[in-house]
């Protein structure tokens, strides 16, 4: 997210927004056509200098990952952290077209309880259900941290104070309460929350009326604290 690559992931309708250029190149179901618009793109800023989320560079990453085992990404997933993971049910991830690359940044579908599967598969440092290692010990603390200057703590947005790892939205840590957060945050209000102090994980489906709506966040946001502070109680006695 902070490849320096130009890019707005605001839903301007009037063709100025690359995520409307995006849908564009969805929607013409021809292969290929969303990696010819990345390619077209402009540098704005030096490598890893700026933060800019793009659902374009999620997909870049995707055809990265795809060329790279030499299979389709959804394959590859289902056999490697699908499976082990433990999950109930099989899982969608739309196309960009009819045989083409996985939409890395967006279009999987798939069970609320598998979603937490897949959050305690995150919180479990990448272990899986049966007790297999499919990433490397580690993984979690470096995947739920910054890892550069242009995604640091206080770095993103102005007044914000997380941070972005792999992937995730990272919250810094505040002695006392906790050690650090990292969720997942969809649009249209989509979260798993990782609580590795507390060892937690909350996967929340929403469909709010549009995709970003700060009222709805603030009512998640209490709704995750709330059930931390139920489940810090412990049973009762």
């Amino acid at each position: 997210m902070c490849s320096g690559v130009a890019w707005r992931e605001d839903e301007n309708f009037e063709g100025r927004s690359e995520v409307v250029r995006l849908g564009r190149a969805m929607v013409s179901r021809r292969p290929g056509a969303v990696l010819e618009l990345m390619c077209k793109l402009p540098r704005a800023h030096p490598q890893g200098e700026v933060f800019n989320y793009s659902t374009g560079e999620s997909f870049v990453l995707a055809a990265v990952v795809a060329a790279a085992v030499g299979r389709p990404l959804a394959n590859y997933f289902g056999e490697k952290i699908w499976g082990p993971a433990g999950m109930e049910a099989d899982a969608h991830w739309q196309l960009e077209s009819e045989g083409g690359l996985e939409m890395g940044g967006l279009g999987v579908s798939a069970r609320l309880r598998d979603l937490g599967r897949f959050g305690l598969f995150a919180l479990e440092d990448g272990e899986a259900f049966s007790g297999q290692r499919v990433l490397p010990p580690g993984w979690r603390d470096l995947a739920g941290r910054p890892d550069c200057a242009g995604t640091a703590f206080g770095r993103l947005r102005p007044g914000d104070p997380g941070g972005y790892g792999y992937h995730w939205w990272v919250t810094p840590p505040v002695p006392g309460v906790h050690d650090g957060l990292f969720s997942a945050n969809g649009a249209y209000g989509q979260v798993i929350y990782i609580n590795t102090r507390e060892q937690i994980v909350i996967a929340i489906q929403s469909a709010w009326r549009q995709s970003s709506d700060s009222d709805a966040s603030l009512e998640t946001v209490a709704l995750i604290r709330a059930a931390v502070r139920a489940l810090q109680l412990g049973p009762a006695s």
